[in-house]
């Protein structure tokens, strides 16, 4: 399922839960680059550069990451790890460590990356052009077929893991953080064979050892001071449950009004778009909310086309109930939403 550009994926730079995850507890942060890196090393596709104090992975979110480093991020992101450490590859190129040669050479390999001579991988920093390029080689997609390095946003937009207005101007700061939220996005965005890349991981083996579920969300209706959500599951999660309730909502710190149906069926019923879009979808939300509040109420902003517009955070807690059950009757999760303000307009 292809999904809507203003939902879900698409919104993964300001929807810190666009990738729900529900392991024994979920991620607990609205920071989108936090949660997305939390996310994919919870999968063991992202690794930190060390230990914080108490305990946590430091992801080093925040630092630019060279051009060995990003390949090095890419190839984890595929689960091969080990393949390229075990691997004897042969590269053109003179200007790589030690270290970066198996990631570099397996990524030259299998055509995931180029250098920027003919002898020279490139010592500096990557771009967000050059990491898009990695991620739609990646997913199967040809940069002399499919669409032009230099303008890789487009397809990144039209497969939602990017939208319109982000990473199209390549000399903008790039940064960890952005290697992580566009790699959690692109999990869920098809490949050029036709599958999701999660579910490619998944086929593969690479979260055999896994208890996570993983859902996503899109915003399916929408009317003022009125929100409805339709949680779904993505394709090719490890694991996954059938029913899921929200117990209490806020937006911007006001409380919100729940209507909801919490089953496949009920869902199902309550909204006939979602028998054709949304098949697998195991709750249906609405919130009632006092819109020009919430805005007056927004301590954080968006900007998209030069236009500057509050941004309605939606905090959510939420009770799953596994298709099968391990430890009692499931568990409490909890996080919050980032819808695109521009939706709201």
């Amino acid at each position: 399922m292809k999904r809507n550009r203003l939902l879900t994926l698409g919104l993964s730079a300001l929807l810190a839960l666009s990738l729900l995850v529900a392991p024994a507890s979920a991620i607990v942060t609205d920071d989108p680059h936090l949660y997305s890196a939390t996310l994919l090393n919870q999968l063991g596709l992202f690794q930190g550069v060390g230990t914080n104090p108490d305990g946590s992975p430091d992801y080093d979110l925040k630092s630019s990451p060279t051009r060995e480093q990003a390949v090095t991020m890419l190839v984890r992101l595929l689960g091969k790890d080990a393949e390229a450490l075990a691997g004897t590859w042969q590269t053109p190129f003179t200007d790589v460590a030690d270290w970066a040669k198996p990631y570099v050479g397996y990524a030259y390999t299998n055509g995931l990356t180029t250098g920027v001579t003919p002898t020279e991988f490139g010592k500096g920093n990557a771009t967000s052009a050059q990491y898009l390029t990695f991620v739609l080689r990646a997913l199967g997609y040809s940069s002399s077929v499919d669409f032009q390095w230099e303008k890789a946003y487009l397809l990144t937009h039209e497969l939602s893991i990017t939208y319109p207005g982000e990473y199209e101007n390549s000399s903008a700061p790039f940064t960890r953080g952005d290697v992580a939220k566009i790699s959690s996005a692109a999990l869920g965005a098809t490949m050029k064979e036709g599958t999701t890349l999660l579910a490619y991981l998944n086929n593969a083996g690479v979260f055999k050892d896994s208890n996570l579920s993983i859902f996503s969300l899109d915003v399916v209706s929408r009317v003022k001071d009125k929100i409805g959500f339709a949680f779904f599951p993505v394709e090719g999660t490890p694991k996954e449950y059938t029913s899921f309730t929200v117990d209490s909502a806020s937006v911007n710190g006001l409380p919100c009004t729940i209507k909801q149906f919490s089953d496949n069926a009920s869902a199902l019923n309550a909204l006939s778009s979602l028998k054709n879009n949304y098949p697998r979808t195991f709750n249906y939300t609405e919130l009632s909310y006092d819109e020009a509040a919430a805005k007056a109420a927004a301590t954080r902003n968006y900007t998209i086309d030069g236009n500057t517009y509050p941004m309605l955070i939606f905090f959510l807690r939420m009770h799953r109930h596994p298709a099968r059950r391990q430890h009692g009757e499931g568990s409490v999760i909890r996080g919050c939403l980032h819808p695109m303000t521009p939706f709201f307009l």
